[in-house]
């Protein structure tokens, strides 16, 4: 099955062509047997060569969303803008690492900071009361929970270009704070990027767990 993965993106990278890890599990469903089983040995790959997957011509889905004072060009000519409005615009699938400018290249921003929000439904009603535009300029960016690789690739990208303060927004859970520490720290099945992946300087904003003790917050409240 490694072998075959390894052909693929031999292919890719003689054509210079990409391809999500969905399109790799079904070019042969019954060899792969599951996507869990592409991602895993895709994650290999990568450990094994000590290279980011994005230049294994590898992309993932994007599920992220990002809206503010931001602007960028694709690779492929596209201008994107990002002006705060009713909707957002999804995190580009062809984030590229941030020592190259190959797929995102031209951003502009005046953004004073960047806000990374947890919940999709936290995200849009940020947009519906006008955040970015109350507060502008800034960005505002969510992965929808646990972020995908593209969503921590803009992010890192972001703070790498504009050098500004990143705040988290999520909820004072265990599971508001795991999602923190990835964004932070990294995880623990892209630990070998984890130096191309995290934002060291990213601070927690809002209730903290110990908050609720401290303040004497009840369950009920």
């Amino acid at each position: 099955m490694m072998l075959k993965i390894l052909s693929m993106i031999y292919k890719m990278v003689q054509s210079n062509s990409y391809a999500t890890k969905r399109d790799i599990y079904y070019s042969d469903t019954l060899l792969f047997g599951s996507q869990r089983v592409v991602d895993n040995l895709i994650n290999e790959i990568s450990c094994m060569l000590q290279i980011p997957r994005r230049s294994l011509h590898i992309l993932s889905t994007t599920r992220g969303f990002v809206a503010g004072n931001l602007s960028y060009t694709e690779e492929d000519g596209t201008k994107v803008n990002c002006t705060c409005g009713a909707t957002a615009v999804t995190v580009p699938s062809n984030v590229q690492g941030i020592r190259s400018s190959l797929n995102i290249k031209d951003l502009y921003s005046h953004a004073k900071f960047i806000l990374i929000v947890e919940k999709d439904a936290t995200f849009q009603r940020l947009l519906d009361d006008e955040f970015c535009i109350k507060l502008a300029p800034c960005i505002m960016i969510t992965g929808r929970g646990i972020p995908d690789l593209n969503t921590r690739l803009l992010v890192r990208k972001l703070w790498d270009t504009l050098q500004i303060p990143i705040f988290t927004l999520m909820d004072a859970d265990p599971h508001g704070v795991e999602i923190m520490c990835i964004y932070k720290y990294g995880s623990v099945s892209m630990s070998f990027e984890a130096h191309q992946l995290t934002v060291p300087c990213i601070k927690w904003l809002g209730l903290l767990p110990s908050d609720i003790k401290r303040l004497v917050i009840s369950q009920k409240d």
